[in-house]
Order: structure tokens, then sequence, then C-alpha cells
């Protein structure tokens, strides 16, 4: 690329790419500082490269924008090549694939920035960083190797590879930085290796088809907006070691149907699971002070259990329409201590409310075990009594048997089917239902 053409290209140059905004759609653009001069530094040509000669070490500083395949030499003129400069490759539009040489210890930041059709490319394991935007929008991009010398991917390293259906993190890995990976709408799964102990704002956002996260044990902070609208992202566990879970962190993961939180988090932020319509019940661990603004708003939840760390829960911290069942691990009087914001919690107010709640235990109503007593548990009593009662088995589990059995008296009669429909009915009402 000529130099003159890098020069017009930052004329219209913007921060579209900054931290912390949304990246999809954005193309990079160029500072005005692209070319690295350096009055000590031959320049010289070797093939469609341009290079500088820096007496100890050869940098790579440009490309043939027309160039269709680049081998780049171990070595020139003796002098070992250890550097792919800044913006190297930036806008090779007809590059599909680049042979890197051992050799190299350094790829600049935006090295393959907008190298649109290159597909493929191999990391040596003399790289330990991956600089920031170095693959941004190379949208063909199918596969990439990263050596496990690998420690840190930089800020929108792969931001919108489009085409990158899959990347094996390497096991070295520390950092995983700002959008990182945000866009790669081919993505379908990915595994945080063990020594990740952050990964920054908008990481994995707008990973469309993103399916499957494992998350190690070695974490300690989410950023804001990680998983934003990862809207097929289906399940997720949050290890024990996060401390820090970002707001809007799994913000509109429609598909999000089983989630654990982790034991050392004290707050749920700021929209963490909004618009999470598939999240039917949620356990909020022990150590949990806060709920705040709108955190499950628009949740599919029917049911949550509360812990006795909880102090507050903010507005619209629960505005789910369907939520019909609140389990709290502490007594009545417990639970009147909890600062509950009115706004936006009519919904989480008006469900009913079942104290002294040992998460795992057997609960009373739920027949069909889905997390909320409903007319569904009613019918299913009464079809199995009637079962019963001609002979034949219940076809009930012990654990349906004991939620079924809700006076308390060793059977199964007519009596626990009238109650749990009493007990239904009062709670859709607006009342405060008991087996009483």
């Amino acid at each position: 690329m000529k130099t003159w053409k890098k020069i017009v290209a930052a004329v219209s140059a913007g921060v579209l790419c900054a931290v912390g905004a949304p990246l999809m759609g954005t193309q990079g653009t160029l500072p005005l500082s692209t070319e690295i001069t350096a009055s000590a530094a031959t320049r010289g040509t070797y093939g469609d490269l341009t290079y500088y000669d820096e007496s100890t070490y050869i940098r790579i500083g440009d490309c043939n924008s027309s160039a269709k395949n680049v081998t780049i030499p171990s070595a020139i003129g003796g002098v070992p090549v250890t550097e792919i400069s800044d913006y190297a490759f930036y806008g090779c539009s007809s590059l599909t694939s680049v042979s890197i040489p051992s050799s190299v210890t350094t790829i600049g930041k935006s090295a393959f920035n907008n190298c649109t059709f290159l597909e493929s490319i191999t990391i040596p394991d003399s790289v330990s960083i991956i600089s920031n935007k170095a693959f941004y929008y190379c949208e063909f991009l199918e596969s990439v190797t990263l050596p496990d010398s690998i420690t840190s991917i930089g800020s929108a390293a792969f931001c919108g590879c489009s085409n990158l259906s899959s990347i094996t993190l390497p096991k070295n890995l520390v950092t995983i930085d700002s959008s990182a990976f945000e866009n790669c709408s081919a993505l379908t799964s990915i595994l945080i290796p063990s020594k990740v102990k952050t990964f920054s704002d908008y990481a994995f956002a707008y990973c469309s088809i993103l399916k499957t996260v494992k998350l190690s044990s070695g974490l300690k902070t989410i950023g804001d907006r990680a998983f934003y609208y990862c809207k097929v992202l289906t399940s997720i566990s949050i290890p024990d070691s996060v401390t820090s879970l970002g707001e809007n962190a799994f913000y509109s993961c429609t598909s999000l149907k089983s989630m654990t939180l982790g034991n050392c988090l004290t707050t749920i932020p700021k929209y963490a699971f909004y618009s999470c319509e598939k999240l039917t019940s949620i356990t909020i661990p022990k150590g949990i002070t806060e709920i705040c603004d709108s955190a499950f708003c628009y949740a599919g939840l029917k049911t949550v259990v509360l812990p006795t760390s909880l102090e507050k829960i903010a507005e619209f911290a629960f505005y789910c329409k369907s939520i019909q069942t609140v389990y709290y691990t502490g007594s009545s009087d417990e639970y009147q201590d909890i600062k509950i914001a009115s706004g936006g919690n009519r919904y989480f107010t008006a469900a009913s409310k079942i104290y002294n709640y040992t998460p795992g235990a057997v609960t009373l109503g739920d027949v069909d075990d889905d997390g909320a007593i409903t007319i569904s548990d009613a019918y299913q009593a009464l079809l199995a009594y009637s079962s019963k009662s001609a002979g034949n088995s219940t076809g009930f589990s012990s654990s349906q048997e004991q939620a079924a059995d809700v006076d308390g008296d060793g059977a199964l009669t007519i009596n626990d089917a009238y109650k749990i429909l009493l007990y239904y009915a009062t709670a859709s009402a607006g009342g405060t239902p008991s087996w009483s």
C-alpha cells in the first residue's frame, strides 16, 4: 500500500472501534501517523514486501496491495525478520494467505486490519501477544491457529471476522481484551482456558450463533456486555472464582435457559440478564447483597430463590410477568428487611412467597418440578389419585409423591389435588396461599 493512500485514509479517521462502544458494522480507520520512519533504518523491497533494516533486525513495513499469497522470509541479507509493523498489511484486500516465520516475535496493531479475503493464518510460537485490531474485519478468515505462547489477545483483535467458525484459545492465555471477538457471527463455541483472569467489555458481543461457552475456574472478571446479544447461547455456568460481573453481560441472550451464578459474587449488576426470555428459574447464591436495576427485566422467570444475604432489590430488577413463586431461605420477618423498590417490581411483589426454603429440597405442590405451582400440578395429582384408586400405579417418582402429598398425611388423596388447586387459585388472585 502506498504511503499517500494511508494518509488519505487517515483524513476520515474516527475511533470506530473504541473500547466500550458497540462495533457491529463498523470498519477500522488509520490514525494520522501510520508510517514508522526511523532515520537509521534502511528501506528495501523483497517481492511484494517493503521492509526496514534496523541493523540488528528487520521489520516488515508494507505490502503491495494487490498481493495474494505472501511468504515472509525468516531473514533478509542475513538479518533476521522479527517484526511485522503496525498497519503493515492494512487493507490488502486481495491477500488470501500469509506465511509467518518463527523468527517473528512481534505482530503490530492493525497489522492485517481489513484484509477482507484473508482465509487462514498460522501464528508462530515465537509470538506472545496478538495486538489491537491485528485481524480486524478479516471477513473471510475461517480458521486461526494460536500457539500456547500467546498470553494476551488485544482489543478488537478478531472483531468482525464474520466467517471465523472456530478458534482454540491457547492454554497460557491470561487476558482477552475488549471486543476481541465481537461480531464473530460464525463462532459457535468457545472454551476459556484456566489461566484467563479477565475478559473485557464486548469480548464476545454480537456473536449471533455462539451456543456453547465454558468458563474455567481461574476467571475473575467478566466485562460489561461480554455476551451482549448472543441470542442462541443456551446455558452458562459462572465459576465461583468470578468476583465481578459486568453490566449488560448477558443482555438479550434470548435462548439462555440454564444459568448458574458463582458464590463469590456480591451484586447482580444492571441489565445483566435483561430480556433472557427462556430463563425460567434462578437461584441467587448466598453472598449476593444487591440485585440492581433491570437485572432480570423481561426475563422469563417463573421462580426465584433468594438468600438471606440479600439486602436490596432495585427498580425493575424482576419485571417478569411470568413470575409466580419466590422462595426465600430465611424467615418471613427476615424477608421484610429487604429493601424492594416499588417501581417495576409489581409482578415480583404479587408472586407467592415460600419462606425457610432449602435449595434442592422437594417443593410441595410442584408435582411436575417445573419450578412453579400451577393448575397442571393439581391436574396431575388428580390423575395419579384416580389411577391409584383404580388399583394401578400412580406413575409418580418418589420425589413427585412427596411433592403431591401437601397435607402431609403420607398418602396421595383427592384432598392433595384440591389443596394444590386452591393454592394456585389463591396465588393467581393475588392472595397469600398456604398449605394449612
